[in-house]
């Protein structure tokens, strides 16, 4: 995992006041796999959102640290091959 995606799940963290481990961050591929399993602890940790709350948090969050135009994003492209995180 390279600096933009460690920044990207620390951000992730801080924004839903959550922990994810490093085995579980790596499996995050795509925002629609980071907005599920979000909403998914959250929901494990007895605070749950609706998914349109997460969805829009980590869309700002990944178009302010990726750099990429919003026509550009989509849930289903990946951090690194389609927003060039590294």
């Amino acid at each position: 995992m390279g600096l933009d995606t460690v920044e990207l799940i620390l951000a992730f963290e801080k924004e839903f006041e959550i922990e994810i481990e490093n085995s579980q961050a790596v499996t995050l591929r795509t925002p629609g796999q980071a907005i599920e399993w979000i909403a998914l602890e959250l929901e494990t940790l007895g605070r749950p959102l609706p998914k349109e709350v997460i969805a829009f948090a980590v869309k700002t969050i990944t178009l302010r640290l990726s750099g990429v135009a919003e026509r550009f994003y989509r849930e289903d492209a990946r951090f690194v091959d389609d927003f060039c995180m590294d």
